[in-house]
This record gives structure tokens, C-alpha cells and sequence, in this order.
């Protein structure tokens, strides 16, 4: 009876007979019981760790179009003279925005919001075209999830050009293999 009612979709709180099952079944019933309450609270700081990302994101994109604006208001005023912002200062900064756009592309990636994961790893390629991991990334995504072979071929190989000796190295060449045949060997 208890299975033939999971496998309908009827809740256990429904049911009258609740005390048998939990008698019969109890076990089981604390089991799943445990696991849904588990299954709820990771979400729930995963959904927490997402909107810190989203936050320093948010944060990082501020300072940088803040840095920005100033930036082209001192260039524009030949009388004033520059900060003086070193490389070593700013250098940071773009690492720090980099990794946040990364790390909000492999949460919606995971998420299978594949269209906004692209974004955010185009993102880190205007900051740093050389990042082999979001390369990797978005030929993953065009290749499985968005059927543009072409443009997976151009980031695996961009991929490889950046990291011929990784352990995915291998892998990557078997799939452009793969694609290249599925172009017809025009790539």
C-alpha cells in the first residue's frame, strides 16, 4: 500500500492509516524524512553562497564602472594629473571580477541556465581571453546543451592552444574529433 501510494504522488499526511506506516515503515519514513530536510538545507545555503556571489558581483561591477568613470573624467581634464592606481592595484581588481563572473557562470551552468552561464563566461573573456577553464566551459556548454558544434570546435581548440597538457586535454581532442566528423571535416 505505502509504495503503490509514492509511486501515485499521494502524501503520507493524507492518509489515514499513518500510524501503520510509520509503524511498519518507520525507518524508511525517518530516512526520507532526514534526507528531504538535508536536501532543503543545502539548497538553502546554496541558494545563500548564490547571492553572495551575486552580491560581490554586483559590488565588483560597481567599483569597476566607478573606476571606469573616473578614469575617463581624469583622462578628459589634461590638467589633472592621473592616481597613481599601479598595475599591482588594479590587477586585483579584474582578477577578483574575473573569478566572480566564473564562479556565477559554473552556478548557472549547473543550474542548466545555459544562455545566462554563456554570458557570464563571454564576461570573463573580455577580462582575460587566455582563461583556458571558461573556454572549456563554454565549448562544454555549446557542444551538449546549445548544438553549435562550430563554436564548441573554436573553444576546444582555444582550450587546447591554452592548456595542451591538462588531464582533460585528451578528452577535448577526442571531441573535436567527434565534431569535426559530425561537420563533415570542415572545421
Amino acid at each position: 500500500m505505502i509504495k503503490a501510494c509514492l509511486w501515485l504522488g499521494i502524501s503520507f499526511f493524507s492518509l489515514p492509516s499513518l500510524s501503520w506506516a510509520q509503524d511498519n515503515n518507520g525507518t524508511s519514513l525517518q530516512t526520507a524524512f532526514s534526507a528531504n530536510a538535508y536536501l532543503k538545507k543545502e539548497n538553502q545555503e546554496l541558494r545563500a553562497h548564490q547571492q553572495q556571489l551575486i552580491n560581490a558581483l554586483k559590488a565588483l561591477t560597481q567599483q569597476n564602472t566607478a573606476l571606469k568613470q573616473y578614469l575617463y573624467k581624469v583622462l578628459q581634464q589634461k590638467e589633472t594629473p592621473l592616481p597613481s592606481l599601479s598595475n599591482r592595484q588594479l590587477v586585483p581588481l579584474r582578477k577578483e571580477l574575473e573569478d566572480a563572473h566564473y564562479d556565477l557562470g559554473v552556478m548557472l551552468q549547473e543550474q542548466e541556465r545555459f544562455d545566462d552561464a554563456i554570458k557570464e563566461y563571454e564576461k570573463v573573456l573580455q577580462i582575460n581571453s587566455d582563461d583556458a577553464d571558461a573556454h572549456y566551459n563554454l565549448a562544454l556548454i555549446y557542444d551538449a546543451h546549445q548544438n553549435d558544434p562550430q563554436r564548441a570546435i573554436e573553444h576546444y581548440q582555444k582550450y587546447l592552444e591554452l592548456a595542451p597538457h591538462d588531464p582533460q586535454a585528451d578528452g577535448v581532442r577526442d571531441s573535436i574529433q567527434r565534431l569535426d566528423k559530425m561537420l563533415g571535416g570542415i572545421s
